[in-house]
């Protein structure tokens, strides 16, 4: 609703106004009457959206009654009634601000309706705009712990940061000194006894033992990664030292008993050096290669010397950067990657390895013809403990990558899906948060990658398809239902009736209650 306030101490000239805007404003507006400025303020006990006033009133005047309701009201516009006389007078209040226009009493009723319609459009778009930046500010406080994790992942894998790390961190409140260096850990929970696997629970009292233990004498940061992995980063204002690393040593040491009396198991790798965060890729992957150096003892803790080498083709990065290459299409270099991918040295690493690759065979699928054909090769088990056994295993899975290659399985197609899935769920969720952040969390992509493949697929942004589907479904209860304006406001998704309105109104070249009435008469 907007509320609309006529104040004027000629009952003719304010009845007139009221009525005029009344029968010829729009559906949502209501219209009330003052005679004098304490009526006025008497009636702004409730909500005014819009102030139309005279100037010169017994009592109190109008620029009197518009102070005291910009008050109770900041977010009110206020149009001044006003004689030529005074027209310089009210030019200088506009240019200041308070006022948003003004009309001659010798102009038509019709200058002052769509002085109105300005002054709404005006408060509306200012309203707008602090629901946005009000929505954005609680879509930061949701997704600031996924931009983190991502943030984090990231420099974990190498890939290339293209802005400033202060101002990321800064931005994201992220408590990390950028110039500073970083200490790196990394930790392999064991499987819960009840749900075979690394649960929450074990997750956030480890989180719990490691802030009990490390605060506030270092700043850390616990990553939960897949296959019940975690990494961790340290930092300490002190300077940083070898003895710094081994108290560190001492402090993880406790957390892993701690966590053990606790009925749970983890064990440690720990960096002997602090790094920069552009090396953090490198020393991450070192400490994967020492976890799985001993992925067949549970609970160990390792202290990773620097002398250590990362072993070539490691079997965590060369997944990664085979992953990848499958999100683009690549098939037949991922193959080449998984070709050239290094025997682990225990049984329980060649199984985790074993296990991953079926993870991202299984993620590749998406035509029965090639499911069929992935049983057919995969039906028996592959895995064998001897070199030979393992050369075996690795041929088989090549060999269907390969034939994935010249399947339908392209990108485009692969685009073509995600899209058809997001317009699906817009098209049945049109009452629902349809925000490309909240668009990204059902569908596992980032919400830059959606908008642009949105854009390539369907031809529009996805900003205008969500507009043009609620319009569409708005149009349709508008012909087929007897539901009241604000009903349907609220089932296409729109908070406020008069946004609603004005995007009908641009979409259709009139109000929603003009169309509904059109259709009437088409149908008598």
């Amino acid at each position: 609703m907007i509320n609309i306030l006529v104040v004027d101490d000629e009952p003719i000239s304010a009845d007139g106004i009221s009525i005029y805007l009344q029968e010829h404003g729009e559906d949502m507006w209501v219209v009330r009457t003052a005679y004098n400025g304490l009526q006025a303020l008497e009636i702004a006990r409730q909500r005014i959206d819009i102030l139309v006033s005279d100037i010169m009133m017994p009592g109190l005047d109008g620029f009197q009654v518009q102070e005291k309701i910009q008050e109770m009201w900041p977010m009110s516009r206020c149009i001044f009634l006003t004689s030529a006389q005074q027209i310089d007078y009210i030019q200088r209040a506009i240019r200041s601000g308070y006022i948003t226009d003004y009309v001659l009493k010798t102009e038509s009723e019709d200058r002052i309706l769509k002085a109105v319609e300005k002054a709404v459009a005006a408060q509306e778009n200012a309203v707008h705009m602090q629901d946005i930046l009000k929505k954005a500010e609680q879509d930061i406080l949701k997704i600031r712990p996924v931009l983190q994790k991502e943030l984090m992942l990231s420099l974990l894998r190498g890939e290339h940061i293209s802005f400033s790390m202060e101002q990321r961190f800064r931005e994201l409140e992220f408590d990390f000194q950028a110039e500073q260096p970083v200490l790196l850990l990394l930790g392999q929970l064991g499987d819960d006894t009840v749900t075979g696997g690394a649960s929450d629970i074990q997750v956030f009292v480890l989180s719990n033992f490691l802030e009990k233990y490390l605060q506030p004498a270092y700043r850390f940061y616990m990553l939960s990664m897949s296959d019940h992995r975690i990494a961790i980063l340290l930092q300490n204002a002190r300077p940083y030292d070898k003895e710094d690393v081994r108290h560190v040593f001492s402090l993880i040491e406790a957390v892993q008993q701690t966590f053990r009396k606790a009925g749970g198991a983890v064990s440690f790798a720990v960096d002997d050096v602090y790094c920069s965060w552009i090396e953090l890729s490198a020393h991450y992957h070192s400490l994967i290669a020492v976890l799985e150096r001993n992925l067949f003892m549970d609970d160990v803790l390792v202290l990773r010397s620097t002398s250590d080498e990362l072993p070539e083709h490691s079997p965590t990065e060369e997944l990664h950067k085979a992953r990848l290459l499958l999100e683009n299409g690549s098939f037949e270099e991922a193959a080449a990657v998984i070709q050239r991918i290094s025997m682990p040295h225990t049984t329980r690493g060649r199984i985790d390895l074993y296990r991953k690759l079926l993870k991202l065979l299984m993620a590749t699928i998406d035509s029965q013809e090639q499911a069929e054909y992935v049983y057919a090769k995969l039906h028996v088990p592959l895995l064998q403990t001897d070199e030979k056994g393992w050369k075996n295993m690795q041929l088989e899975f090549v060999s269907i990558f390969r034939r994935l290659a010249v399947s339908e399985n392209t990108p485009s197609k692969r685009m073509e899906q995600t899209v058809e899935t997001v317009c699906r769920h817009v098209k049945e969720n049109l009452a629902e948060d349809l925000s490309l952040v909240r668009l990204a969390e059902l569908t596992d992509h980032s919400s830059t990658y959606l908008s642009r493949i949105f854009k390539e697929v369907k031809g529009i942004g996805y900003n205008d398809f969500v507009v043009e589907c609620r319009m569409e479904r708005a149009a349709y209860l508008l012909h087929d239902s007897k539901l009241k304006l604000a009903d349907i406001t609220d089932q296409v998704g729109y908070t406020s009736s008069s946004y609603f309105i004005r995007t009908f109104r641009r979409t259709f070249g009139m109000t929603p209650m003009e169309y509904r009435n059109r259709l009437k008469g088409k149908k008598q």
